[in-house]
């Protein structure tokens, strides 16, 4: 659906990193964009649904809770889709978030993967998951504020995704897609299993785009993050029905 192109390589270029910290790579320069991703969903919606698989069960499932915490981001590695764009930083798996997410950089209508190496995270007494495979792949991201300071938006298991208030306050969370909530057979958590990133020209926030996956379902999104009093979301969404659902909630809010 996205092809690559000979041209690509000097737009790429544009995503960038702290060249002290080597080992942040990327991918194939690919062509992207809203449309594209929303015939991307549509596709996928005809096809059966294929459940993610986590790089090594047996390694993932000890990373529990504090385990997980001693996990971090190397804040040198962070990705600049574009200059003056916000650094984001990505989530390490672990037991509650063992199915993977791929996450790209977009600049001047290319994409290119930010591909998973153990080097891009610190481990504290943690150091055992060092051992996962290449193909390992994230639990997802978080937009960075300046240096030492929190994130402003943040993406993690399932579609769950938040950002503070106008007190810097975070609340409630948001979901791409609640199935079946409150009913007497299971509910159905769709996830979103490819995040796209990229500067948002002429605001101060970022653009993110995600495929939304599940049993049910397949959908494209694209999440305008602005930062102004707190952080102001405006969400585009194109979903598509691989069977019937009796329950649909569309953009839901949830209280741990």
């Amino acid at each position: 659906m996205f092809m690559a192109g000979g041209a690509a390589l000097a737009a790429a270029s544009a995503i960038t990193s702290n060249p002290a910290h080597a080992a942040l790579s990327f991918g194939e320069p690919v062509r992207f964009s809203w449309d594209a991703l929303q015939a991307w969903a549509k596709a996928v919606a005809r096809m059966p649904f294929q459940p993610p698989a986590p790089a090594d069960p047996e390694l993932v499932r000890p990373i529990d809770f504090d385990a997980h915490q001693q996990i971090r981001y190397r804040s040198e590695a962070s990705i600049v889709p574009a200059p003056g764009s916000y650094p984001v930083e990505l989530f390490h798996v672990g037991r509650y978030f063992m199915e993977p997410v791929r996450v790209f950089a977009v600049s001047d209508g290319q994409s290119r993967e930010v591909l998973y190496d153990d080097r891009l995270f610190s481990y504290g007494e943690a150091s055992f998951a060092r051992a996962l495979p290449k193909n390992t792949g994230f639990a997802g991201l978080r937009v960075m504020r300046a240096k030492g300071e929190p994130d402003w938006i943040s993406f993690l298991g399932a579609s769950y995704f938040r950002s503070p208030g106008e007190t810097s306050q975070y609340g409630l969370s948001a979901r791409g897609l609640a199935i079946d909530t409150g009913m007497a057979e299971p509910e159905e958590f769709p996830r979103f299993s490819n995040f796209w990133i990229e500067r948002l020209d002429g605001e101060d926030g970022m653009m993110i785009y995600a495929l939304l996956d599940s049993p049910s379902v397949a959908g494209a999104y694209r999440i305008r993050a602005s930062r102004r009093t707190g952080v102001v979301t405006h969400v585009d969404m194109a979903v598509h029905a691989r069977r019937d659902v009796r329950r649909l909630g569309i953009a839901p809010l949830t209280s741990m």
